[in-house]
């Protein structure tokens, strides 16, 4: 679970680091939106333009989490499947980024996409670490998850740049955030073996989990 989490956020932060770039540079996208009037009309105007401006369209998947996540949680606690979750999600992870490394289709459609697998995968994942282990370890669960994750955000940012210094394209970026995608999707079947060898608590609802 802990290898998922540090390859599924890696898959989805470094990106969103340089998609703004991206956007610009490989579709044209203007950074800003021309409009006038009042600073909150402008803030208004700015929201429904969403879609045509670089930032706006990467703002799409922290846009999503925001409004949809306490829906997938309460999704999560109703009908469990909790790995299965976290294989949807990883598995939307690969062709989102294939999409915008390798066509020209315009990137709102996988940062849609990107944005349903961010609602999905935490929703499933964190709630997943109490059920993993004592419930006396449970904050040490938590911090080690988060340490781990943390060093695979240090590294991944360094590794685009990396590639985008001896490519000078987003094309081998994109395929290594597939690639994370490839790696989270490998995590969360061997995951969902696991708990299946457990007793398959993790796809129980979380009343019959726990």
């Amino acid at each position: 679970m802990t290898l998922l989490c540090v390859t599924f956020y890696s898959a989805i932060f470094p990106f969103t680091a340089l998609s703004t770039h991206l956007f610009s540079t490989k579709w044209g996208i203007p950074d800003v939106s021309p409009s006038a009037g009042s600073f909150l009309s402008q803030v208004f105007f700015n929201l429904f333009h969403m879609f045509s401006t670089a930032p706006g369209i990467t703002s799409i998947v922290i846009f999503a989490s925001m409004i949809f996540a306490p829906f997938a949680g309460r999704l999560v606690d109703k009908v469990g499947r909790r790995a299965t979750l976290m294989i949807i999600g990883s598995l939307i992870l690969i062709p989102s980024h294939l999409v915008m490394g390798l066509t020209r289709l315009y990137p709102v459609y996988p940062m849609i996409a990107l944005g349903f697998a961010f609602v999905l995968v935490p929703a499933a994942m964190w709630p997943t670490i109490p059920l993993l282990v004592p419930k006396d370890k449970v904050g040490t669960a938590f911090g080690l998850t988060t340490m781990i994750q943390n060093i695979g955000l240090a590294l991944f940012p360094f590794f685009n740049g990396k590639l985008r210094d001896l490519t000078d394209s987003y094309t081998a970026s994109a395929i290594m955030f597939a690639g994370l995608g490839v790696a989270g999707l490998v995590f969360a079947f061997l995951l969902k073996r696991a708990d299946r060898r457990e007793g398959g608590g993790l796809e129980r609802p979380q009343a019959s989990a726990s």
